[in-house]
């Protein structure tokens, strides 16, 4: 299935910080696939706000 023939199925933020999760659940509704809940995948996913190492590599 090319990419252009995809119907999106884009799914909301839950909250101000939840984008990236949102964005991997619009990528696997389009694709079919159920996914996780919003909070869940932040949970799993390194952050800057949960980790302080990743915090100072993104200072200016």
């Amino acid at each position: 299935m090319r990419a252009l023939d995809m119907r999106l199925s884009a799914k909301t933020q839950e909250t101000d910080t939840y984008c990236g999760p949102a964005a991997v659940q619009t990528v696997l509704a389009t694709m079919g696939v159920s996914a996780p809940s919003q909070s869940t995948l932040a949970d799993a996913a390194p952050t800057l706000h949960r980790h302080p190492r990743l915090r100072r590599l993104a200072a200016p």
